[in-house]
């Protein structure tokens, strides 16, 4: 991992952070302190106080928690890998604007991965290297939770073939802010930097109507390229669609067989003319991916943010998504991690974790909501998945419970098979890893999953999850007083900072609703093993037999359980309707 050494100034704030944190988990009541009431409502504080509620401008898709899966009759969990981290970046800039949060803009596995890790990296001719360490959940000391370490190889930028960018820059009104459009134009001009002199670039603006201000220029010529980036305004519609069809049309014009081909677009993601629906976008995107040239996104403002748009670009476009709120995120993105960004090593990354019931209970998928697969299309080649960069490094969370003969023998708690491609010869290809009970126990976790627990904790925080167990405040920032990585790197001192900053506010997100009076309605059941989501129509009857089959996936005749409805009141289960925003208790399971 690559280490910062700090001024003395810094390590005086470390102090004075340490001080606080100390000074905070004295205050604290006990009910601060955390845990879940279910028949007790949050406080949605902050609110904005402005003149309009930035949340209620924006746009996100859908994140409902994964629930827990008794691997009794489930085992497998299936989900899509990327290298997306737009998430982090998003959250950071609510909270140091102290707006309201909408629960959608929480990603966990986007938080977690935003972050570099001291992880092992490929041998040679290795595609993958994977770790994996194990320790007891802190706001659930009977859980443990596993963190799966994926790192990439390493690909260096190709100077000698010449690469094609196409820069596709959002020029319309809704850019005219100064966190958006005049940010944007700093971080393209950082992006020029990084570029080789043989390199072929483009540039794109789209407003009411769609203009092309340079057509295959050199790299070399950033003074002409730096002044037309400068003398780029905001004004007009948002025709979106037509600059991605023309920024196609560039990049499939200049194409570098064995090169880099990529469109890289900055926007707010507000499309208003043009093809604006997401199905659409996707159709077009998908097929363009096909043909060889990425899509990266950007992502720049607030107020009429359309992340769900935005992100539905970049995961077909089979490319990066990002979040700018500042230009030193512009340069982590495109200086820093400018390999990442623009080189893809695998490509439709698909992964398979299978725990072994022998040992693992029940296991629950932190994060990658919206990237869960089917087993069907974890197993069809054709089926589109997310793409990998160069030095790229993943973590991946569960949450597990143990079985009593956890530690009685060596074996396999649980296997990793990743499925993907080869970018350039488009080869099928697979990676196996497998971890037993010997090589999870008995030694000391790292700073890094130590971290990664932090920041898992800080979104059962936000989310106030019904995961969240004990996790509180309190518990988060003294745990990351603790941590060297904390004093010594950057970017989480940065986020220790931002946890002590939703500590003093008592941050908790607005609910991510998920119930559509067109789909019917979540009802949620509650067991000793975890969580599950279970959708009913309206007015549906529930009864044992429909409560069984979302438990075990069949009806048991051994089982017996009592369950507390949402009136608080405790009973044996009859038949109930299916009423709007009901839920399920269930707090015996024999």
């Amino acid at each position: 991992m690559r280490q910062r050494i700090f001024s003395l100034s810094t390590i005086i704030l470390t102090v004075i952070f340490t001080c606080l944190v100390l000074t905070s988990c004295m205050a604290a009541n006990d009910k601060n302190a955390g845990g879940w009431y279910p028949n007790e409502s949050p406080n949605y504080a902050p609110d904005y106080d402005g003149e309009e509620d930035f949340m209620f401008g924006e746009s996100y898709n859908q994140i409902t928690e994964n629930p827990f899966y008794n691997t009794s009759y489930q085992s497998s969990s299936y989900f899509s890998m990327d290298s997306f981290t737009a998430s982090y970046a998003n959250l950071r800039r609510y909270i140091e604007n102290n707006q309201a949060l909408n629960g959608n803009v929480i990603k966990t596995d986007e938080l977690i991965n935003y972050f570099n890790y001291d992880l092992e990296t490929p041998e040679d001719g290795e595609t993958f290297k994977v770790t994996s360490e194990m320790s007891v959940a802190p706001w659930n000391d009977a859980h443990h939770v596993i963190t799966i370490g994926v790192a990439t190889e390493e690909a260096e930028y190709i100077e000698s073939v010449g690469n094609n960018v196409v820069f596709l820059i959002d020029s319309s009104g809704s850019m005219s802010s100064s966190n958006k459009l005049p940010l944007l134009k700093e971080a393209f001009l950082l992006l020029l930097e990084k570029l080789n002199p043989n390199d072929r670039i483009s540039i794109v603006t789209y407003a009411s109507g769609v203009s092309v201000k340079a057509d295959g220029m050199y790299a070399d010529q950033k003074l002409q390229l730096s002044k037309i980036i400068d003398r780029l305004t905001a004004s007009g519609g948002t025709n979106g669609s037509g600059g991605i069809q023309k920024a196609y049309e560039l990049a499939e014009k200049y194409f570098v067989p064995g090169g880099i081909n990529r469109v890289v677009l900055a926007t707010d993601g507000d499309f208003n003319i043009g093809i604006s629906n997401n199905e659409q976008l996707k159709t077009f995107i998908q097929e363009k991916a096909a043909s060889g040239v990425y899509l990266s996104v950007l992502g720049f403002g607030m107020g009429n943010y359309q992340d769900s748009k935005v992100e539905t670009l970049a995961k077909y476009g089979n490319g990066l998504y990002a979040y700018v709120d500042n230009l030193q995120e512009a340069k982590k993105v495109l200086v820093d991690d400018f390999n990442k960004t623009m080189i893809t090593v695998a490509k439709d990354v698909k992964n398979k974790v299978t725990f072994n019931p022998e040992l693992v209970e029940s296991y629950r998928l932190i994060g990658y909501e919206n990237k869960t697969i089917s087993q069907e299309d974890f197993e069809n080649e054709e089926a589109d998945a997310g793409e990998l960069g160069s030095g790229h490094q993943t973590l991946v969370t569960y949450e597990v419970v143990l079985k009593p003969n956890m530690y009685s023998s060596i074996q396999e708690v649980f296997n990793l098979q990743i499925n993907y491609k080869d970018p350039t010869s488009n080869e099928s290809k697979t990676f196996v890893y497998s971890a037993t009970d010997a090589d999870l126990n008995n030694k000391e976790v790292s700073d890094d999953h130590k971290f990664v627990l932090c920041l898992v904790e800080f979104s059962l925080i936000l989310r106030n999850s019904v995961y969240r167990g004990t996790a509180s405040y309190e518990n988060l920032l003294n745990r990351l007083s603790l941590l060297d990585s904390v004093r010594t790197d950057e970017l989480r001192y940065e986020f220790a900072s931002l946890a002590r900053t939703a500590f003093e506010r008592k941050l908790v997100a607005h609910p991510a609703y998920e119930n559509n009076p067109l789909d019917g309605i979540i009802v949620k059941i509650y067991t000793s093993f975890g969580c599950i989501n279970a959708r009913y129509e309206y007015g549906s009857e529930i009864n044992y037999t429909t409560v069984m089959l979302n438990l075990f996936g069949k009806v048991p005749s051994n089982k017996v359980f009592r369950v507390c409805t949402d009136s608080g009141m405790t009973l044996e289960l009859t038949p109930r309707q299916v009423t709007y925003d009901m839920e399920i208790y269930v707090v015996e399971v024999k």
